[in-house]
């Protein structure tokens, strides 16, 4: 069935430009409405045939959803091949604008009352709703405010009048609707009301003026000409204008940044304010009150200078400045404290104070520092080491230089060395270099063993000679990779390996 509907509703529309275009206009003007069950489509058609066959292949009647007049302003229709779903609007930029994405123009579809007009009949508002959920049937067309109303409540979109009906009476009043501050007139208009009928006038938003009094005025059963008039009272900006110019003069680095940065969340807070049109005079007055509290409780920043410099002075002080490790923990404690006070911008000048005068006493507390001419000394020395090769010497000397060359090298880029880590330093580099002890030539004992390394017992006359022989290589064999042999012990080697292959056989 759902299937049939489907291609009912395809072969309909495009029947739909005929049935507009063919049929005689209807003396009544009734507009009939009927509901597809399955796609949620609302359709409306002054044109009872095409009324009819929906009808048959399962449309449901609706009845009749409202009488169009004879003439007036044309209201068009449209349909979507892809969804399935007609529009109807009778907006000339909406109806072409679809008609551009891929939407059917299916010409007018009924007339609306053109409100406009001096002349009667007056219309009835015809409100449209939309469903931002669904892919077919999206609006809704009715005269019925408690329909629109419901609409709403479950999630369709309000979308106001769309059209006008018929009146079925011609007995209509004035109703002028003025909008004013003092002697200004910010919007007047007049609209007819049919008599009898209830009408509620709605105050408008104008920027810059605030609606004094009711926002809704309601006439009921109305039986003759009324004007309605809404006051406003414009909104003053001045005072939040001065204070933001104050706020404009003062200066970031004079003040805590928590508290400055309350003061310009305010700040742009108020300038949102002062940049909406649409602002109140309550909004005003309630933002220039936030921005003179937080201007009321800005902090000054403390004076750090003196607490600053005493960090640098001491910057560099390890274990070695002080007498026991114990002392060297409370100038630790201080020095790290006057590092947080340092970093906290927030903090008190009274914390400061107190920070600096821990510090001192530690500071006071220090071992003397080494004297620049045994700074001088050691630097000698350390360069002295530079110069040396590392591959001109055995490993294990070379790195006894390379550990006393980095201690030297530390104390000597450090901010506060003391005299007796200097002394200890230069002492050290002293003595690596005298201990330095060259790299054994094995070019000689490599080549003798790389020669004879395969020989076995079948090489010697007798098995005595062998084990000599054996325990000579094997030593080679140790020794070749020793990058810490002395050259003597090389020597050594060479000698008694000699000895043991001139007991081979030839």
């Amino acid at each position: 069935m759902k299937r049939r509907l489907l291609f009912s509703i395809i072969f309909l529309s495009g029947l739909a430009l005929f049935f507009i275009t063919n049929e005689a206009e209807a003396s009544s003007q009734t507009l009939y409405r009927v509901y597809n069950p399955n796609s949620g489509e609302h359709f409306y058609t002054k044109n009872s045939s095409e009324r009819n066959t929906l009808i048959r292949v399962g449309w449901h009647d609706e009845g009749i959803a409202w009488e169009t007049p004879s003439s007036g302003k044309t209201v068009y229709r449209l349909y979507n091949p892809n969804a399935g779903d007609h529009h109807f609007t009778m907006d000339t930029k909406e109806y072409n604008y679809l008609g551009k994405v891929g939407w059917r123009k299916e010409g007018e579809a009924f007339k609306s009352v053109d409100i406009n007009s001096m002349d009667k009949p007056i219309g009835i508002p015809v409100y449209r709703a939309y469903n931002p959920n669904a892919k077919a049937g999206t609006h809704n067309f009715t005269i019925n405010q408690n329909e629109q109303k419901y609409l709403i409540k479950v999630g369709w979109r309000d979308e106001k009048v769309a059209f006008y009906a018929n009146h079925e009476s011609n007995d209509y009043f004035k109703v002028t609707v003025v909008h004013k501050s003092g002697t200004k007139v910010l919007k007047e208009f007049s609209i007819k009301i049919k008599e009898g009928v209830n009408y509620i006038a709605r105050a408008e938003k104008f920027s810059g003026y605030d609606l004094v009094g009711a926002d809704t005025v309601e006439i009921k059963k109305i039986a003759s000409n009324k004007k309605v008039v809404f006051t406003y009272n414009k909104v003053n900006k001045d005072k939040l204008q001065n204070t933001l110019q104050t706020v404009g003069q003062l200066k970031e680095d004079d003040y805590t940044p928590i508290s400055w940065e309350k003061l310009m969340r305010e700040k742009e807070a108020a300038k949102a304010i002062m940049d909406q049109k649409e602002a109140t005079q309550k909004e005003v007055d309630s933002r220039l009150s936030s921005l003179n509290e937080v201007v009321k409780e800005l902090v000054k920043r403390a004076e750090t200078q003196a607490l600053q410099n005493l960090y640098q002075k001491a910057t560099g002080m390890g274990p070695q400045h002080f007498a026991d490790y114990e002392t060297y923990i409370k100038f630790h404690n201080a020095y790290s404290d006057a590092y947080n006070k340092l970093s906290d911008l927030n903090i008190t000048q009274k914390a400061v104070d107190d920070a600096l005068n821990e510090l001192q006493q530690m500071v006071d507390l220090a071992k003397a520092d080494a004297s620049q001419e045994l700074l001088n000394q050691l630097n000698t020395l350390y360069e002295t080491g530079l110069t040396k090769n590392k591959e001109d010497y055995t490993p294990s000397t070379w790195n006894e230089l390379s550990k006393y060359l980095d201690e030297a090298k530390n104390i000597l880029a450090g901010e506060r060395p003391i005299e007796e880590t200097a002394k200890a330093a230069l002492d050290h580099l002293q003595g690596a270099l005298d201990n330095l002890i060259a790299k054994a030539d094995k070019t000689d004992l490599t080549a003798l063993y790389e020669s004879s390394k395969e020989l076995g017992t079948a090489d010697f006359s007798s098995y005595d000679d062998y084990l000599v022989y054996h325990a000579a290589i094997t030593d080679a064999w140790n020794i070749l990779p020793d990058e810490d042999v002395s050259q003597q012990r090389v020597n050594e080697c060479y000698a008694a390996l000699q000895t043991a292959l001139s007991k081979r056989t030839t």
